[in-house]
């Protein structure tokens, strides 16, 4: 499963997360697949609600990503949505550091949207 993430500085970035407890039909405990807690010694775990929940996405070729097309760019232990701005060695834009970033398309996969239960393709631009 995967998490998005609302927290300031970290919108728009999503991480893979383990149910680790349901305590209510509103409310789940998650722990982070990747993120650590404060002292680095186990995982993040966080309570969240399940509208925050979704499944993996599916698996998509990226060789048909053009300059404009969103992706997810795995960084910093998450995935983050991002606008290719450049190609062949695909570029992209961060507007929270203001940086940009070149990346593998092994370290990117086609957006997509949770919709209705299912995922969709449909592009949106940030």
């Amino acid at each position: 499963m995967e998490i998005i993430c609302t927290d300031e500085g970290f919108k728009g970035s999503y991480y893979l997360d383990t149910m680790a407890a349901k305590i209510n039909p509103d409310k789940y405990i998650i722990q982070y697949d990747t993120l650590l807690r404060e002292d680095e010694l186990a995982p993040l775990r966080e309570m969240v609600s399940p509208a925050a929940l979704w499944p993996m996405p599916s698996e998509i070729p990226v060789e048909k990503l053009t300059v404009g097309d969103n992706v997810d760019v795995y960084a910093n232990d998450g995935w983050w949505v991002r606008e290719v701005i450049k190609k062949p060695t695909y570029i992209m834009f961060f507007e929270s550091n203001g940086e940009e970033g070149k990346y593998k398309s092994c370290d990117l996969r086609v957006y997509q949207e949770w919709i209705d239960g299912q995922w969709s393709t449909r592009f949106k631009k940030l």
